[in-house]
């Protein structure tokens, strides 16, 4: 009987465990288009809402860190944003594109914004990208559901290509690294 009792219990854990996902969204490259001025540099904010209410806000790399215009061409597949979904948790990634200026007197540029829509329906990864605002062009109005995602961010003067991967994996998240190129 103890030996049913534990081998119910551990068939119970497994498939539980197994039906929890592990997304992770990877910026593959990021490409400058035009430059808004001579020097720019960039970094991304990223803000993870949760429907457990385990919110999360930073920007890569690191603040007070930005990239400048010649690093871009070196950040490639830079994880910016992993975890773990349990049965019937959704999440909402949203990522901005900042160009920055020196403070006081002129202050940073939002460029663009998008937003990445994540839930677990009984084991299966369910995803909408989805554009904010004015300043991402190339989606058309329609969410898209493929894995893969480019969106061109641009502001009154500069303009940016980046290009997304949707990662569906299998092992264990672990905690975002914000790892900086440049």
């Amino acid at each position: 009987m103890k030996r049913f009792l534990l081998f119910g219990l551990l068939f119970f854990f497994a498939v539980a465990n197994a039906q929890s996902l592990h997304p992770e969204l990877v910026l593959n490259k990021i490409t400058q288009v035009k430059a808004s001025e001579k020097k720019d540099e960039i970094y991304l904010t990223i803000t993870e809402f949760s429907s457990t209410g385990k919110n999360r806000h930073y920007t890569i790399p690191q603040y007070p860190i930005t990239w400048p215009q010649a690093a871009l061409p070196q950040v490639k597949d830079l994880s910016v944003w992993k975890n773990t979904l349990a049965p019937g948790e959704s999440a909402e990634i949203v990522v901005s594109v900042v160009e920055h200026d020196v403070p006081p007197w002129n202050t940073d540029d939002l460029v663009g914004t998008m937003k990445l829509r994540l839930k677990n329906t009984n084991g299966q990864l369910q995803h909408e990208w989805a554009y904010m605002g004015s300043g991402v062009r190339g989606m058309g109005t329609k969410l898209q559901t493929n894995l893969n995602q480019v969106f061109n961010f641009d502001d009154a003067e500069g303009e940016y290509k980046l290009n997304f991967q949707l990662l569906e994996n299998n092992s264990a998240a672990m905690p975002t690294q914000q790892k900086t190129t440049g």
